[in-house]
Parts: C-alpha cells; sequence; structure tokens
C-alpha cells in the first residue's frame, strides 16, 4: 500500500453493513489493503476520502485507526455506525446523532458502594494531559456545528439530529435498569462500542475527530425485531456522504 498518504477525510466504520452503501456509490475507491484492516482510499468531489472497516469494540477500532494513521495523513477522522440511544434522549429508531463527547464508559474504579471516575486513579490517558475528566474526549464545537449544519442542509428526510454525550461500552445495556444507569452516569444520548478508542487514538495524533450515528434501536431493547439496521445504516451513510462532498476543505486545516 502507499506509504504516508495525505487524505482530506478518514470514515471509519465496525462493519461492512455500516460502509458498504458509501462503497457503492463512490466508484473510485481503491482497495489499498484487506489486512489487517480493510482500508480503501478515492476521490469524493475534489477531496480525498479514506474508508476504513475497523471491526466491533474499542480495541478493534483504536488498533485500526492507529495503524491507520501511521501510514495516512487524514486531515479529520469521521466515525459513523448504528448506535442504541437511551430512553431519555428523545431520539427515535432512525433518527441522527452527532457526538459532543465521547466517554469510556466502565473506565474507573468499581466496588461495592458504586462506581468512580478515572480520577480516583490518579493517572493520566494522555501523557501530559491534565484532563479533569480524563476518560473522556470533546470534539471541537465548530467542527460539531458544520458538521450539524451540513447535514440539515442535505435534508434528514423528516428525521432528528441531537447532539451531545456518546457513551462507549464493552458490555452493551442489556435490560432498562442497565441503559438507564449509563444514561444517568454520562447524561449520554447514544450507546455504542468504538467512539471512546477513535476519540483517543485521533486525539494522541493530533487529528480532529466527529462521531455520527443513526439510533438503530433503544438501549436496553434487545429484540431485535424492534430494530432496524438495514435502513438506518443507508439514512446514515448518505447523510455522511453529502456532509463531506459539501465540506469545502481549506489549505491550511478542515
Amino acid at each position: 500500500m502507499r506509504e504516508s498518504a495525505a487524505v482530506d477525510f478518514l470514515v471509519v466504520a465496525a462493519t461492512s453493513s455500516e460502509v458498504d452503501w458509501i462503497r457503492r456509490e463512490l466508484h473510485g475507491l481503491c482497495l489499498v489493503c484487506r489486512h489487517p484492516w480493510r482500508l480503501e482510499i478515492g476521490p469524493i468531489g475534489n477531496a480525498e476520502l479514506g474508508l476504513l472497516e475497523c471491526g466491533v469494540g474499542e480495541v478493534n477500532a483504536g488498533a485500526g485507526l492507529a495503524w491507520t494513521l501511521s501510514r495516512i495523513q487524514p486531515r479529520l477522522v469521521v466515525l459513523i455506525g448504528a448506535g442504541g440511544a437511551y430512553r431519555n434522549s428523545g431520539l427515535n429508531v432512525g433518527d441522527f446523532a452527532l457526538a459532543t463527547e465521547e466517554h469510556y464508559g466502565e473506565l474507573g474504579v468499581r466496588t461495592r458502594r458504586g462506581w468512580r471516575d478515572w480520577n480516583a486513579v490518579g493517572l493520566p490517558l494522555l501523557q501530559g494531559s491534565s484532563d479533569s475528566k480524563p476518560g473522556c474526549f470533546v470534539v471541537e464545537r465548530r467542527l460539531v456545528a458544520k458538521f450539524r449544519n451540513l447535514a440539515h442542509e442535505s435534508g434528514l428526510e423528516g428525521a432528528t439530529l441531537k447532539v451531545g454525550p456518546f457513551v462507549t461500552v464493552s458490555q452493551v445495556s442489556g435490560d432498562d435498569w442497565a441503559a438507564d444507569l449509563m444514561s444517568r452516569r454520562f447524561d449520554g444520548l447514544v450507546e455504542n462500542m468504538e467512539g471512546a478508542g477513535v476519540a483517543h487514538v485521533a486525539q494522541r495524533f493530533g487529528i480532529p475527530f466527529v462521531e455520527y450515528r443513526v439510533v438503530s434501536n433503544y438501549c436496553g431493547d434487545r429484540d431485535k425485531r424492534n430494530w432496524d439496521l438495514r435502513n438506518s445504516l443507508v439514512g446514515n451513510q448518505r447523510t455522511v456522504l453529502q456532509v463531506l462532498a459539501a465540506w469545502e476543505v481549506k489549505a491550511d486545516g478542515i
């Protein structure tokens, strides 16, 4: 594969179903690597786009992104895919959510008296970081605003778009009690399994990051008859492609 290639956008998703529609629409995509992670590069308008299928979970996502960023240099990392909405988020299946921050949902200290965040340990997650919220990665406000505005301009086909905190977990919330616990702990909108890992690695490399997900189900609802993965994922990819095609890339940054 080509080394140190410069691209404008790197779109990251856990599974093929979360990027297959984009693959079909972008006819100029070139497969540059299949193993250990699938990476494709091609044009989108006047810009260059990379497409990384990283696998499910924080380790796959973080390791896949680190491997990719050692080989290509994107201006912006865009994580996309499905997520579960917390019941009090105001989101319905088919709606969209844009992260203002990503939280490691389980990073901290657990005792019989309850859970405490990573501050209780006192060790930084990022060398040289003095962040008082070490398990939280904040998305730049200007990027959130720009993505949100372009998404609305693209047309959301009647769906709602909300912005707010996302929560990354290794154990998905399997019932309403578990979902409510995580929602209250972080005031979260959406639960997922990759976001904090991608945000963490992007920050280490100094690459801006945004995360845009479609609601495929409610957290705590394991009855997949109530889910809508196929239609939701097409809508998510369509919006992302329209946003990035309309995004004006500056010579000195994103």
